[in-house]
């Protein structure tokens, strides 16, 4: 068993990829150490891990149900050169046979490697070896002041052979690596799992063989059982078995003595107040009343999830009297906000006016968490913010409340402009914009004649 200490090369500096574990989670995540902070590329390495995107779960899967929480040193901006970082140390937890350390003094083994990994399993070059390279100098001096040489990898080819060129320094160990297959069984890293919680379920072919009749004796059983008591109950008066329970708590004196006994006319006449509680127990306006009572309960519940319904509204930026709407872009004076009124079905009014700067698309969630996906169509025309929608309609977690995107129109540009705005929500995670099954999406179109 060896302990690996795994770092990925960046412009910044060697990040170490300190603990990777399987989580009852909707998606992965890679955070800064043990806490809680999402790092920017964290979108990115769920679609690393995700089953059908990339090489995790091809190589080293299946995983049980939920996400991974992978733990780095230092955040990681941008790019995609921490994926061969990032496969190794899941091969390496994946293992079983090996494990993956935090203290880099505890490790039988220092890898520092840089590089993408396609679904195949392919390692592609990236850029800035060198700058890498040079800001992993002062780890490269206290790693050398141990007894474990770290090893740098880097994918084969021109990577490889530019980072030799430049001659990194004796007694440096630099391996090229061209596919993670090939590097795993260098490194005595196996692809496949020791064990996995999925291969429970392995054993399910084996009822079918042994019981294919037994598969259907319960069905069977149970058709018999729901016949004979159809036969059974079906011959009763339905009457009584509805009317029992709705009326049980007033059923013992009311029906019976009133069909009992209606020729005694002087019994009724001097027992009047007993005939009116039965007319109004028996007599089936009390029904309506019942009925009436658990319409009024529910009632208010329709009308409390009523807002909580997704809502798209769009608000007019128009500058101030005196002031020229490259003012309001450059924030120098604050635009006054005009609500536009919906003109037809996912139709809104037509916006016109000289002062008309651009718009605000509010999105209204409500209380409830849902996952949600903003999009915005130009039909005709052009606008400047499309392109940054809010962060948190991405449909990558869960999101509540107001959301507003800010739109501007073009400066000195009079040419129409028309656009259609949607809004995608889900109570279950949504990749690439694409909503499973029971999403709900809302589009409405907005054009403008300036």
């Amino acid at each position: 068993m060896t302990a690996f200490a795994i770092f990925a090369l960046t412009t910044a500096g060697p990040v170490q990829i300190q603990r990777i574990s399987r989580e009852r989670a909707p998606l992965s995540m890679m955070v800064l150490g043990r806490g809680s902070e999402r790092l920017a590329v964290s979108d990115r390495y769920d679609d690393f891990v995700y089953p059908g995107g990339g090489p995790v779960e091809k190589f080293l899967g299946p995983f049980p149900e939920g996400g991974f929480r992978l733990e780095v040193s230092a955040p990681i901006d941008s790019g995609d050169s921490w994926q061969l970082a990032a496969f190794m140390a899941h091969a390496v937890v994946a293992a079983g046979s090996h494990s993956l350390c935090r203290d880099v003094e505890e490790a039988e083994a220092i890898l520092c490697l840089t590089g993408t990994v396609d679904f195949d399993g392919l390692i592609g070059g990236v850029g800035h070896i060198a700058e890498k390279m040079q800001a992993a100098r002062d780890d490269l001096t206290r790693w050398r002041q141990g007894d474990v040489a770290p090893v740098f990898i880097v994918p084969s080819g021109d990577d490889h052979d530019r980072l030799l060129a430049n001659d990194p320094g004796s007694g440096l160990a630099i391996q090229g690596a061209e596919t993670v297959s090939e590097l795993c069984a260098v490194l005595d890293i196996p692809l496949a799992p020791v064990s996995s919680p999925i291969e429970v379920e392995k054993p399910r072919p084996s009822p079918e063989k042994t019981a294919r009749g037994g598969k259907w004796a319960w069905p069977v059983v149970a058709v018999v059982v729901a016949a004979g008591a159809y036969a059974v109950f079906g011959q009763l008066d339905p009457q009584p078995t509805l009317i029992m329970p709705e009326s049980s708590p007033v059923q013992e004196p009311a029906p019976k003595s009133a069909a009992l006994s209606p020729p005694a006319a002087a019994d009724t006449t001097t027992t009047k107040p007993k005939p009116a509680k039965i007319t109004q127990v028996a007599t089936p306006k009390s029904m309506p009343k019942t009925v009436s009572k658990t319409v009024s309960k529910t009632a208010p519940k329709d009308v409390n999830i009523e807002p909580r319904k997704p809502r798209l509204s769009i608000l007019e930026r128009h500058a101030p009297l005196g002031h020229a709407c490259a003012e309001v872009y450059f924030g120098a004076v604050r635009p006054m906000l005009r609500p536009v009124p919906l003109a037809g079905q996912n139709l809104f009014k037509t916006s016109r006016g000289p002062t008309l700067c651009g718009f605000v698309v509010r999105i209204e969630l409500g209380q409830k968490e849902v996952y949600a996906v903003a999009g915005l169509e130009t039909l005709a025309g052009r606008l400047v913010g499309t392109l940054r929608p809010p962060p948190d309609l991405s449909g990558r977690r869960a999101v509540k409340g107001r959301h507003d995107w800010t739109l501007d129109l073009p400066h000195h540009v009079k040419t129409p402009v028309s656009y259609r705005m949607s809004l995608t929500t889900s109570s279950t995670v949504m990749r690439r914009g694409l909503a499973p099954t029971g999403g709900k999406t809302i589009s409405l179109q907005h054009d403008i004649r300036r």
